[in-house]
């Protein structure tokens, strides 16, 4: 039976601690700040490659008599 009044003794002390929770978000509202950035990039690159292949081709045709 002890036991028990010591539990509810810690749980006392447990909210005392909350309060003092409390009262600090409190503080922090007052002081609070908001600082907002935005950057946006963008960066678009384009490249075009044209091969262009030529080939000749030449051809000779002799014909030769023989008498």
């Amino acid at each position: 039976m002890d036991d028990d009044d010591d539990d509810d003794d810690d749980d006392d002390d447990d909210d005392d601690d909350d309060d003092d929770d409390d009262d600090d978000d409190d503080d922090d509202d007052e002081k609070k700040t908001t600082t907002s950035s935005t950057t946006t990039t963008t960066t678009t690159t384009t490249t075009t490659t044209t091969t262009t292949t030529t080939t000749t081709t030449t051809t000779t045709t002799t014909n030769t008599l023989l008498i």
